[in-house]
């Protein structure tokens, strides 16, 4: 999914100002916050913070040009497309643990360097100088933490909503009350769909048996 990490390393939030109307002058100047690259920030805050779903707004991926042809594509086959930027997410924040851990040893090495006893301080003893040393190296496996995590996307922001009355999932309802052809029909079935309205009730969960056991049991008889 090469398009979609591009889209998270190379995204700033000048694409979406200018698919708001701004102009380059104004993304531009400073403190406008144009160039700031958001997913990277918001994927290390994740790494950071234990967090795993990564808020993906939608009209950021229409903004950005390279990725036009995949806004279309998520909304038409979510069930293919989520998947490989989950994965995609996970590649990239195991990636940035592995930058990190090397960044925490080469610092740990020049600590390290910089703690070398020069030749008129008197020795330490082996035993100090050694639990000094085991204390310095102890680098957390950041890698291994990432890779354990399951991320997902959260993708908001379609351009459209709709009522839930007003889904269709067979494409009838709009072929007879709107005059459409069958050719122009849209249905919903399998789509990315964004909902409006206002949850007034709601119902006990009841869920779908998926398998079933039954048990024998034979009583003892007395046999003779």
């Amino acid at each position: 999914m090469s398009t979609f990490k591009e889209f998270l390393l190379g995204y700033q939030k000048k694409y979406r100002m200018w698919a708001d109307g701004a102009t380059e002058e104004e993304t531009s100047e400073p403190g406008s916050g144009g160039n700031e690259r958001e997913y990277i920030e918001m994927m290390n805050n994740m790494r950071h913070l234990g967090v795993t779903g990564l808020n993906l707004d939608l009209r950021n991926l229409k903004a950005f040009p390279s990725t036009v042809k995949l806004w279309h594509q998520l909304q038409a086959y979510p069930h293919e497309i989520i998947p490989l930027m989950d994965q995609s997410i996970k590649d990239i924040i195991v990636d940035q643990a592995e930058e990190e851990m090397n960044r925490l040893r080469s610092e740990q090495q020049l600590q390290r360097a910089q703690a070398q006893p020069s030749s008129s301080m008197p020795a330490v003893p082996s035993s100090e100088a050694n639990g000094h040393v085991d204390q310095q190296s102890a680098v957390p496996d950041l890698v291994l933490e990432a890779e354990t995590k399951a991320y997902k996307v959260k993708p908001f922001g379609l351009d459209q909503s709709v009522n839930m009355r007003e889904l269709n999932p067979n494409g009838k309802r709009h072929s007879v009350f709107q005059g459409m052809s069958s050719a122009d029909v849209i249905i919903d079935m399998d789509k990315m769909v964004s909902i409006k309205g206002l949850v007034i009730r709601t119902t006990p969960v009841i869920p779908d048996m998926k398998t079933g056991m039954r048990y024998l049991v034979m009583p003892k008889r007395k046999l003779g």
